[in-house]
Formats: structure tokens, C-alpha cells, sequence
């Protein structure tokens, strides 16, 4: 054993429905609080049905804020391609790995990175051919 103990004031227990008549008495064994879904753990939304679009808006805004962050750089194409497989293909696979993302989500962040990739700080798209 680690010598590791639960610290019951910063730990909550998220019980299922179909334990409604023994609720009170798990609680009060445990000695946690009652928690409720939807709540953030290791930064990542634990919900009990599908993600929406609004459930990962948390990601959505960290891309753009990124990508934000990148447009005053003077990256090649190769620069800017690198970065993004890099450190944004992390962030999406972190959460991808947690849960499955609706293609609606995917789209938006491609279309981000799509823009970004294309388009830079200009806002207006060019074929980058050498």
C-alpha cells in the first residue's frame, strides 16, 4: 500500500439510477458527498449520453485559441503542417481516445485547421504552390 487515503471533503461518488433505494446507505458507508453528471475530470466532460457540440466547445475554443496564437508566425507550409500534427492532432486525439467524437464536432475542427492551414491571418485562401 501507498499510505495514499481518500479525501472525502474533495471527492464526490456519482451513483446510478437503479440504486435508489439503497442511495442513502451507500452514502452514508462511504462518507462522500453526492455528485452529479455532467462534471470535468482531467479536463476532459464525463456526461452519461452522447457528446453535443456544446460538450466540446471546451476543445473547439483551445483550437482556435491555438491556432490564434500561431497567425503572426512566418511558417512555411511545412512549418505550419508540422504544427499541427504535431500539437493540435494531440489535443483532438487526447480527446478522442476518452470518447467518441460526433462528426459534427470533427468537421468544425477541420474546417478550423482547414483555414488556418490555407488561409493564415489574411483571411483570404491561396494555393501554396511552389
Amino acid at each position: 500500500m501507498s499510505g495514499l487515503h481518500v479525501n472525502p471533503s474533495k471527492s464526490t461518488i456519482i451513483l446510478s439510477k437503479a440504486v435508489q433505494r439503497d442511495r442513502q446507505g451507500i452514502l452514508d458507508l462511504m462518507g462522500f458527498q453526492e455528485g452529479f453528471l455532467p462534471i470535468k475530470y482531467l479536463g476532459v466532460p464525463l456526461i452519461a449520453s452522447r457528446l453535443t457540440v456544446a460538450d466540446c466547445q471546451p476543445l473547439i475554443d483551445r483550437i482556435t485559441s491555438r491556432l490564434a496564437g500561431w497567425n503572426h508566425l512566418t511558417l512555411s507550409l511545412a512549418g505550419h503542417t508540422q504544427l499541427l500534427k504535431s500539437v493540435l492532432s494531440s489535443l483532438h486525439m487526447y480527446w478522442a481516445s476518452v470518447f467518441i467524437l460526433s462528426k459534427a464536432v470533427i468537421k468544425v475542427i477541420e474546417g478550423k485547421i482547414r483555414a488556418f492551414l490555407w488561409k493564415g491571418s489574411s483571411g483570404i485562401g491561396y494555393a501554396k504552390v511552389s
